[in-house]
């Protein structure tokens, strides 16, 4: 998962962590962030990873749509506790998720603009044998113009809601490969995150002993 990090500590993701890695420097504060962790200050990276891998059968949370298939998480922090970034830290995230055993690099991010660096990272994690997926992005537009989703044999994913139409914000068009539910989905999140959320009187679950959960959507 190359996104803002992922939470290790949460109860709901207990074994599924591996130890992971920090390409970006700084957060927004200009506090730097260490190398070799990778905790999310920001929560999108924990919410996605919870959708992948939540436990199942453990009488707490959500279950992740592994089920008990062995999952393993690789958090790889490359967007900031602002959920942003550079191109720049994206391609080295790519690059050491292929070098450090990633199947499946899972890309919920994008830019409206094509870079070079980041379409050979993309081939050289392809080459390595890793299936890369990508968000077809928020925007509501075609997603020819969302990348990397849009790079050669990546896998874009759209978001449908509960009557299985596409999502309003949804980006969609020929190149859109397949589409999943993403209107307001319960996932695992940060306490500190969760504690912003609820203090802007947003619907928050979950408690210390439990972890805490969110309700976010996206692609």
């Amino acid at each position: 998962v190359v996104d803002t990090g992922v939470d290790a500590s949460h109860p709901d993701l207990a074994g599924r962590i591996l130890d992971g890695y920090t390409a970006i420097d700084a957060n927004t504060s200009g506090q730097k962030y260490d190398p070799l962790k990778s905790d999310d200050d920001h929560g999108h990276g924990a919410h996605v990873s919870g959708i992948i891998a939540a436990l199942c059968d453990n009488s707490l949370g959500i279950q992740g749509v592994a089920g008990k298939t062995r999952v393993e998480i690789l958090p790889v922090k490359v967007l900031n506790d602002d959920g942003k970034g550079s191109t720049y830290d994206i391609v080295e995230g790519i690059r050491y998720a292929a070098d450090n055993g990633a199947d499946i690099i899972n890309l919920s991010l994008g830019s409206s603009y094509p870079s070079e660096l980041e379409r050979e990272a993309v081939v050289y994690a392809q080459n390595k044998g890793c299936l890369i997926i990508a968000a077809s992005g928020n925007d509501g537009i075609n997603v020819a113009y969302t990348y990397p989703a849009s790079y050669d044999n990546v896998v874009s994913v759209g978001s449908v809601d509960r009557d299985d139409s596409r999502s309003y914000f949804s980006n969609y068009g020929d190149t859109l490969d397949l589409s999943a539910p993403g209107s307001s989905i319960v996932s695992t999140v940060p306490k500190a995150v969760a504690m912003e959320e609820k203090a802007e009187g947003k619907t928050v679950y979950g408690n210390d002993r439990e972890g805490y959960y969110a309700v976010w959507s996206g692609t």
